[in-house]
């Protein structure tokens, strides 16, 4: 049986190692971009141990999304979506519950 003591560690090491999330807003019925929703219904894409690198790799992610987008949706129609949505994604601060 673990300690006591480190069950509580455990998870406090383990938040403080991702403190920040890049996140990206729902996909609402209709296609919109659901930018308001509450952060519990935004998709994690990944965790940092710093802002800095949380936006290093949003940057990244989204230079190459519009690299590519052309050659993936070549009408303008489809790259709207891909486009606004990638614009929205945060990097947001980690909380100790999870959020």
């Amino acid at each position: 049986m673990m300690p006591q003591r480190v069950r509580w560690i455990l998870p406090t090491a383990i938040t403080a190692a991702f403190a920040w999330v890049l996140a990206q807003p729902p996909i609402l019925p209709g296609g919109a971009i659901g930018a308001g929703a509450p952060m519990k219904e935004w998709t994690v894409l990944g965790r940092f141990d710093s802002r800095e690198a949380c936006e290093k790799q949003r940057m990244s992610a989204n230079s190459a999304l519009v690299t590519n987008l052309a050659e993936y949706a070549p009408n303008q129609g489809a790259r709207e979506q891909p486009t606004l949505l990638a614009a929205a994604s945060r990097c947001l601060e980690a909380h100790a519950d999870g959020e």
